[in-house]
């Protein structure tokens, strides 16, 4: 599927095109440099995607929800952040009740 793409700032994308003139094949090189647009298929984005972002706000939070839930599938523990910390907070805070608790008498 073709999606729409900048290239990157100091990046420059060069695609060989080839295109059928009087029965001839004939091949060119398309330059594409910095805050151009260009419009590419996923195997040929696949080849310069470190010079690429995505044109289109859409694609971007697509893209960023697929690599937060790589990022997660990947470090389960980094996933569930927020239930570590509050079984820390919640540890912590019986440890602190009962350092603070009387002891209990002898007799």
């Amino acid at each position: 599927m073709a999606k729409k793409y900048i290239i990157r700032t100091g990046f420059v994308v060069e695609l060989a095109i080839v295109r059928i003139e009087q029965g001839k094949e004939v091949k060119s090189i398309r330059r594409y440099e910095e805050g151009e647009d260009i419009t590419l298929e996923d195997a040929d984005a696949a080849l310069h995607l470190h010079k690429l972002e995505f044109a289109l706000q859409k694609d971007r939070e697509a893209a960023l929800a697929a690599e937060k839930a790589a990022a997660d599938a990947a470090n389960p523990v980094l996933a569930n952040q927020a239930n570590t910390v509050k079984l820390l907070a919640d540890a912590i805070a019986l440890a602190m009740q009962a350092a603070a608790a009387p002891a209990p008498a002898t007799a």
